[in-house]
């Protein structure tokens, strides 16, 4: 894969400074901001799973018309089911912010496949103790690459957490166990990286 080259900038006592740093291959940002991710991903898609149906069991297909299928980390017994929860399901739906979320109900981490192949993922967790820490991509049932959640990266009331690929993936892992939003990319971009801001983390991508 070509190397990509960028000035990096870091946030030092609320001042930008700028570092001049080697030059790196970077296939992966990680982004824990919401407004710098949507900037570097172009257009995307959000599902809130907000329903005017109450909390309810649902399957894979539910969110397919918009691009989305559900799925989890490891393969569940069929039918595999998901769980649409609101504002009034316990403990977790309090911490929802928009009155709908995702868990799972198969007490398997989410995972989730898009009907075309995108470079941009991202999701919101339900409280600083619910943040992504980790994603792992895959396209056509070929792993591509993974990412732990930078080291340093603190956890928010709202656990913003995205990332922008180099590459197309079309399956992605998360160690999620439910979660408020998922955002994605709808018209993949060239395979390389958007310029870099505050708030972004470049990472290579792990290989094997």
């Amino acid at each position: 894969m070509r190397a990509l080259f960028f000035p990096v900038a870091c946030l030092c006592s609320a001042v930008v400074i700028p570092l001049c740093v080697e030059p790196v291959e970077a296939s992966i940002v990680w982004y824990k901001d919401k407004g710098l991710w949507e900037a570097a991903a172009g257009a995307t898609r959000t599902i809130d799973f907000v329903s005017a149906l109450p909390p309810m069991g649902i399957y894979e297909d539910e969110y397919i018309s918009q691009g989305l299928i559900l799925d989890y980390r490891v393969p569940v017994q069929q039918p595999a089911q998901w769980w649409r929860f609101d504002e009034t399901s316990g403990g977790a739906g309090a911490m929802l912010h928009d009155g709908g979320g995702l868990a799972d109900a198969n007490g398997i981490q989410l995972a989730f496949r898009f009907t075309q192949p995108v470079n941009a993922f991202a999701s919101v967790g339900l409280s600083a103790f619910t943040p992504v820490d980790w994603y792992s991509f895959y396209l056509n049932g070929t792993w591509v690459g993974s990412m732990y959640r930078p080291n340093g990266q603190n956890g928010s009331e709202d656990p913003f957490d995205g990332v922008v690929t180099d590459f197309y993936f079309d399956r992605v892992i998360t160690t999620a166990w439910y979660v408020d939003d998922v955002y994605f990319s709808t018209i993949p971009a060239p395979a390389a990286l958007p310029i870099i801001g505050i708030g972004a983390v470049i990472f290579p991508r792990r290989r094997r």
